[in-house]
């Protein structure tokens, strides 16, 4: 229910600032009213706009509703900046964002619900966001012990003892 009034709300603010809206249906079948300014964001977004018939409905079937919402809601947040260019090349001495800031506040999210808005990020190719859950893994790791990580990412230890204790030596 919040979902559909979210998306009523957002589609009558919309309807006086866009030129042109578009209806995502999510895999679950819940449907987003959104600008092309939105979906300017995603390279896969931009290329199916153009070939959109006049219904101006994108299936979106590999994303359900509630990541779908929170990628549109990201994308909003960014709605009137200039296109985003990502950081080229290695820059081992890059320092992560602030834990307060608005990005990582947003995606401070079970694990599972991030892994879910990767996922999308990266089939919609929205650069921006992808580097932003970059960054939110990133402050999720920073600090933490190997036997946090696990319990974390829910990884089972596979090593023996003895595998272990040689992997422990040969990286200290």
């Amino acid at each position: 229910m919040f979902i559909k009034v979210y998306n009523d709300i957002k589609f009558l603010l919309q309807m006086t600032e866009s030129t042109a809206l578009y209806t995502l249906v999510s895999s679950d079948n819940v449907e987003f009213k959104v600008s092309d300014k939105i979906l300017g964001q995603s390279e896969v977004f931009k290329h199916m706009m153009n070939v959109c018939d006049d219904t101006k409905k994108i299936p979106v079937s590999d994303i359900d509703g509630q990541t779908l919402d929170k990628i549109i809601r990201f994308c909003e947040h960014y709605e009137k900046d200039s296109p985003y260019v990502p950081p080229s090349g290695e820059n081992p001495d890059r320092i992560l964002p602030s834990p307060d800031s608005w990005d990582m506040q947003f995606l401070l999210i079970p694990h599972d619900d991030l892994s879910k808005v990767i996922v999308g990020a990266n089939y919609l190719d929205i650069p921006r966001l992808i580097d932003c859950c970059c960054d939110r893994l990133g402050l999720m790791v920073q600090g933490r012990s190997v036997e946090e990580l696990r319990k974390i990412f829910d990884i089972q230890n596979d090593f023996t003892p003895d595998e272990e204790k040689k992997m422990k030596r040969e990286c200290t």
